[in-house]
């Protein structure tokens, strides 16, 4: 594997200070999962996923659509 630029490797750095000094944040995700059929197909299934993050203890995750269908998944410090 060839060497990290060191500017680059500065950036995420500061990029990841940031994040770990807040406090609450939240993204969306959009997965694209191959699903094969039986008569052999692939089919693309698309999902939606939230995320939802509170520090400490705190975690959402949202998911909409695709082959799992819908479903959440929450931290509360004590239970997954």
């Amino acid at each position: 594997m060839p060497a990290a630029d060191p500017r680059a490797t500065r950036i995420l750095q500061a990029a990841l200070q940031n994040v770990a000094a807040t406090k609450s944040l939240s993204f969306e995700a959009e997965v694209i999962r191959e699903v094969p059929l039986d008569s052999g197909q692939r089919v693309q299934a698309i999902s939606t996923l939230r995320t939802y993050v509170r520090r400490p203890d705190r975690l959402a995750v949202i998911r909409q659509g695709g082959a799992l269908g819908d479903g959440n998944m929450y931290y509360d410090g004590k239970t997954f």
